[in-house]
């Protein structure tokens, strides 16, 4: 075979496998990208159906209500057009930022955490905030602080320092529309500020001194007084809330009381209308509920709420103001308040609310639950809380209080001035300390050294020195030399006193009576003492050294003790061991009774000594 066909046929095949292979590596590339492809393509239209479902329906309307064309080229280009659309806003849209929780910014817990106990106020937690709302636009000053699920903050807000009365200023706002820069007050020596801010609310702390609020620096606020809710808790829960708020409104507008229901009929002068609350009746909860008609407030005449308490646990004066289910209800009468102690309130910025006692509870007799959802509109100067959780509020004139409302438009100054109710106004009886009688010298404070006693005149006694068997100066055994040498009981022979140098050597309880029957104190007299389990004696001991473990060796005068304690029958002239059979230390313990009674027989029998020294 000619070697040139051999050496041709040779690259002829090379030729054709490179080529096969190279068509191959072709094939299965592009196979692999269409199918990265169709799976990136998938996870878009995923996407965009969750993120955008409204605007993937405008595009299917956009493709359905298309003009009819004459020919299929018309009508797939507008199809076209209409899909492209689409996919252009879809696009849009999921490059818009969401806002999370800054990591560098704290949780603000829960208002329960700052307020732990807000039972016995009748407005809640609502009472510590001068707007409580579920939306809440501010369009003129506002002093005070605000709790609002939705804010649009045109202007500023926070109360302001007069009286250094503020120590901590809480504001929550879940959601901004807008904020004024020159919202909050800042702290200083005397006020500290805790803001909280919703989760979805874009922080920025990188300058600590002037925090960025969506977007907008806060002139006073700092970094270390802000803070926001993480993993889906929430500072306030608004929702349940208002429906306490809604049911404490319904309760207090079914609340009977024997006050009558005020009329204009019932001012003799139409220009000097004056409620004096001091001649209603005051409930159980502290709260005097007055109901008025709708024509009171609607009057464009001053209203006097004349003899509010001027201390700061007085009763809370609750008027339930009827609106009679209009649409809008306008309140026209100035507010003026007269106190009990001669003074009067004007409409002013204050830290003070100790003198807040007035709750207005708009209410509405054609709904089932006597709940209020129309509009009030203030269109003059008012003061004390509003309470109208299902209404909106146009404030419309000063307002001095809390205003809790579903809607409140702010379009006159407020003025914060919470509302002072004391529902637990009883004041508990003073509990007296009263002496521990059932483990009488427990603490053993003078045992350790007994004081000598002073010389006395014959035929008088020290208590707690009388020794078991020694007899009183003046007896009948004068010279006995040994103490203890004569029988304490006549009908017991055998048994004899406790050696004073062997103390302990006899339990109490087993000898019925280790005393000297029918000694007694000079100018004293010894009850008899039954002894439970044992046989009824006559005597009763002094002495021991018990009356040293409870009373003061320096208030012993004339040679006895005198003790008052009420609701007892124990005998503090009595020793510790009568006390033990009486059953008065059951909480010591037959250990214990032992060894308080050897520390008596030995202080005993060492005053004993000392005094016949004295006597010799």
């Amino acid at each position: 075979m000619n070697s040139r066909y051999v050496k041709g046929t040779k690259w002829a095949v090379s030729s054709v496998a490179t080529c096969a292979a190279a068509l191959s590596f072709m094939i299965v590339t592009n196979a692999t990208q269409a199918d990265a492809t169709a799976d990136q393509n998938a996870q878009a239209n995923v996407q965009t159906t969750e993120v955008q479902p409204a605007t993937n329906t405008a595009a299917t309307q956009a493709v359905q209500s298309a003009t009819p064309v004459s020919t299929k080229a018309q009508a797939t280009q507008s199809t076209t057009s209409a899909t492209n659309a689409a996919t252009v806003a879809n696009t849009q849209a999921s490059e818009q930022p969401v806002a999370t929780a800054n990591d560098n910014v704290p949780s603000g817990g829960t208002v329960e955490d700052d307020y732990p106990d807000v039972s016995n106020n009748v407005l809640g937690v609502a009472a510590y905030f001068h707007i409580f709302s579920n939306d809440a636009t501010l369009n003129a000053h506002t002093n005070g602080n605000l709790a609002v699920k939705n804010l649009d903050g045109k202007v500023n807000f926070g109360t302001n320092v007069h009286e250094e009365l503020v120590d901590k200023e809480i504001s929550y706002i879940q959601n901004i529309t807008s904020i004024a820069n020159s919202s909050f007050v800042s702290a200083g020596p005397t006020r500290s500020n805790k803001v909280i801010f919703g989760e979805n609310v874009d922080i920025n702390t990188d300058n600590p001194r002037r925090v960025q609020v969506d977007g907008t620096y806060i002139d006073h606020l700092d970094a270390g007084e802000t803070y926001q809710d993480k993993n889906g808790q929430v500072y306030i829960d608004f929702e349940k809330e208002f429906n306490k708020l809604k049911d404490k409104s319904t309760e207090l507008a079914n609340t009977p009381t024997v006050n009558q229901t005020v009329t204009n009929s019932d001012f003799d002068d139409m220009n000097n209308r004056v409620i004096d609350v001091s001649d209603y009746v005051v409930n159980e909860n502290n709260h005097i509920i007055i109901n008025l008609d709708p024509e009171v407030l609607n009057s464009n005449t001053p209203l006097i709420i004349k003899g509010l308490s001027s201390s700061e646990d007085g009763p809370t004066v609750i008027f339930n103001v009827e609106t009679d289910g209009n649409l809008n209800y306008n309140v026209n009468s100035p507010i003026k308040l007269k106190y009990d102690d001669g003074t009067d309130r004007d409409s002013k910025e204050t830290e003070y609310f100790g003198d807040n006692h007035l709750l207005w509870n708009f209410t509405d007799n054609t709904d089932p639950n006597n709940l209020y959802t129309g509009t009030i509109n203030v269109d003059a100067p008012f003061q004390g809380s509003v309470l109208a959780p299902g209404s909106t509020i146009n404030v419309n004139q000063n307002l001095d209080g809390n205003i809790i409302a579903d809607k409140v438009n702010v379009n006159a100054e407020t003025h914060r001035w919470d509302l002072q109710d004391d529902t637990d106004f009883e004041e508990e009886e003073e509990e007296f300390e009263k002496p521990d009688i059932t483990n009488p010298g427990v603490e053993m404070p003078d045992i350790e050294e007994p004081e000598e006693p002073e010389p006395e005149t014959p035929g008088t006694e020290t208590p707690g020195t009388e020794q078991p068997g020694t007899e009183t100066p003046g007896t009948e055994n004068p010279d006995t030399e040994t103490p203890g040498t004569e029988n304490p009981d006549p009908e017991n022979p055998n048994i004899k006193d406790p050696d004073p140098d062997k103390p302990g050597t006899e339990i109490p309880g087993i000898d019925p009576d280790p005393e000297t029957p029918d000694i007694e104190t000079p100018g004293t007299e010894e009850p008899d003492v039954e002894t439970p389990g044992q046989p009824d004696t006559d005597g009763s001991t002094e002495g021991e050294g018990n009356v040293d473990l409870i009373t003061d060796p320096d208030d012993e005068k004339d040679g006895q003790t005198n003790f008052t304690t009420p609701s007892t029958d124990v005998n503090f002239n009595n020793n510790a061991t009568d006390a033990n059979k009486q059953g008065t230390l059951p909480q010591t313990g037959a250990e214990h009774s032992l060894m308080l009674t050897a520390v008596g027989l030995v202080l005993a029998a060492g005053l004993a000594f000392v005094y016949r020294r004295k006597r010799d």
